[in-house]
């Protein structure tokens, strides 16, 4: 008698089911908990790999059109026209104004000046090239071979220069100029706003503005517009310097443009736009330094938004009622530049040797340039750590670096 138990044909039936039941169990488990655990892990996975495009598609390296070494560090803004670039250099001995061709970076000629040429936009007209040195010396050279044309002496104002000689050197600086109909509106330290005839140079007149005016006055329909730091808007009629009428606003007013029937200007640490007829005010908008930081007062416009500058962030208005539309804070070093707001972008450096390259309608950043890392070369000093004020002009960004002058592309 056979004592081998044999298990029945359906009960060993049962058990692989139940086998193949707990094997579905366990996998459906583990798919469950790959799920869970491994989900997160892949979107982590695909963040850090698009942070890193990201990160390599902003610092990419810039495509350099060409770079031209000069004598000084460039620490003026350099203005291009018909083909050239005109900008001016810092440095006690050598100072000097350039003019350099854009397709290739060469010299076209170099005028030496007595002084540096500092954090200053050149103008150009009449086929001169118009700046002002640190001694107080403003310039007309022509703009094709560098010969000077005509000069605005410290001696043709001595009148207007304070007595202590510590203070002499501030007083004679000029700050940018508006050049309108043949003549030259300029501001100086002395706090007088001058008229020059573009041509020769010769003074029309000049209107004492109470304070110092920081930045260039705006020329509309034959009246001078300036802000000063006494608080007022001064009006003035453009052929004779006579003042029209002012708009006071309690603080120092530092900067002002005009659009249309609309007048823009940082006062204090307020923005306002008034009716430039009337004086009305359209809005205002306060900051406290908090949020918007110290900013450099400086206004800058496009189509559809104005921009102040701070040391530490760059923030964007919009023109119609003044509310907010970007702040950008992510600086390396401070900011004591100046943007360039052209081409749908805004440019513009720090002082620990980064190029940013925003985008002017949301703010994103969309390139940062680190000099140093793609220029090893450069032999490094206080000044080099600056980027100064760039500009850009059909697709290609100029700006100075150390003793360079570079023309890059902008990126797409």
């Amino acid at each position: 008698m056979d004592t081998n138990k044999q298990t029945p044909p359906l009960l060993d039936e049962v058990q692989k089911l139940r086998q193949l039941k707990e094997e579905e169990k366990r996998k459906r488990l583990w798919r469950i908990l790959m799920a869970i655990v491994g989900f997160p892990i892949i979107v982590c996975i695909v963040s850090v790999a698009a942070i890193a495009i990201t990160w390599i598609r902003r610092n990419a390296a810039p495509q350099v059109v060409w770079r031209h070494h000069v004598g000084g560090t460039v620490a003026s803004a350099p203005i291009i026209a018909d083909g050239v670039a005109y900008f001016g250099t810092l440095g006690e001995d050598n100072a000097a104004f350039y003019a350099l061709d854009t397709v290739a970076g060469q010299e076209l000629w170099r005028a030496p000046v007595s002084d540096s040429v500092f954090n200053w936009l050149p103008a150009i007209a009449h086929n001169k090239v118009f700046f002002a040195t640190e001694d107080g010396y403003f310039l007309a050279l022509d703009a094709q071979t560098g010969q000077e044309q005509w000069r605005f002496s410290p001696d043709q104002r001595q009148e207007n220069l304070p007595d202590d000689p510590e203070c002499l050197w501030c007083a004679l600086k000029f700050r940018p100029p508006t050049i309108a109909n043949g003549v030259i509106y300029v501001a100086s330290h002395d706090k007088y706003l001058y008229a020059l005839n573009a041509l020769s140079g010769v003074e029309q007149w000049r209107f004492h503005i109470g304070e110092l005016a920081f930045y260039a006055p705006v020329v509309v329909d034959g009246l001078v517009y300036v802000g000063s730091q006494d608080g007022h808007i001064h009006i003035l009629d453009a052929a004779t310097g006579t003042e029209q009428r002012y708009y006071a606003l309690g603080q120092e007013v530092w900067s002002v443009l005009v659009e249309g029937d609309t007048l823009y200007a940082t006062v204090g640490n307020e923005l306002v736009a008034l009716n430039r007829h009337t004086g009305a005010e359209q809005w205002r908008v306060h900051h406290p330094w908090s949020a918007w930081g110290s900013f450099s007062s400086h206004l800058h416009m496009d189509d559809e938004r104005l921009y102040l500058l701070a040391l530490d962030r760059l923030t964007a208005v919009n023109k119609s009622d003044g509310s907010l539309a970007w702040k950008f804070g992510r600086f390396h070093g401070d900011v004591f530049s100046e943007p360039s707001v052209a081409e749908g972008m805004v440019v513009v450096g720090d002082s620990d040797s980064y190029l940013y390259v925003l985008d002017a309608a949301t703010g994103k950043l969309i390139h940062r340039y680190y000099m140093v890392k793609h220029d090893p070369t450069s032999e490094l000093s206080y000044t080099a750590e600056f980027v100064f004020d760039p500009a850009i002009v059909d697709g290609i960004i100029y700006f100075g670096w150390h003793d360079h002058l570079y023309a890059i592309q902008a990126p797409k």
